[in-house]
């Protein structure tokens, strides 16, 4: 199933560097996309949770957490947990935290391992797409969405927000 890899992908790839751009879009609204890298969560911030019966089951989590880091400097940390809800499509749900100094991001998202009936789609992709669904500090009042990618030495995680104050 995928929830190991969006947990980790998810968690992971919101370390890093990043590249910031801001564009204008619409009257006077602005879009920010903000791109981290990152690398592996430490072994102590890992926790799959494997309920009955063993193997992959419908209430097992995978719990992870991991620094945020801009040009190799921390900046925060990103929580995330994922639940797996749907066993006939191997499917679960995932909620993403991004703490730093300036505000919190909380993303949401599901995902099915197997395609969804009347869908042609892609089924184990790793196209991911959260949706921004809260944000404080200096993000708040923002939407948008965070998308995380795997990479050889971790990963990385395009976050673009639209809006906000």
């Amino acid at each position: 199933m995928r929830r190991t890899t969006i947990a980790v992908a998810a968690s992971a790839a919101l370390i890093g560097g990043a590249a910031l751009a801001v564009t204008a879009q619409g009257q006077g609204q602005t879009s920010k996309t903000i791109t981290f890298t990152a690398g592996q969560p430490a072994r102590r911030d890992i926790k799959q949770i494997d309920l009955k019966p063993h193997g992959e089951s419908l209430g097992d989590q995978n719990i992870v957490a991991v620094t945020l880091r801009r040009d190799g400097k921390p900046i925060g940390r990103l929580l995330s947990q994922c639940t797996a809800v749907d066993a006939s499509y191997e499917g679960q749900t995932c909620t993403i935290t991004l703490l730093t100094r300036d505000g919190q991001i909380i993303a949401q998202g599901a995902g099915e391992h197997r395609a969804l009936p009347g869908h042609g789609g892609n089924p184990g992709n790793t196209d991911d797409v959260f949706a921004i669904t809260a944000a404080t500090g200096t993000y708040a009042g923002t939407t948008g969405t965070l998308r995380p990618r795997s990479t050889s030495n971790g990963a990385k995680i395009t976050v673009t927000l639209h809006g906000g104050t």
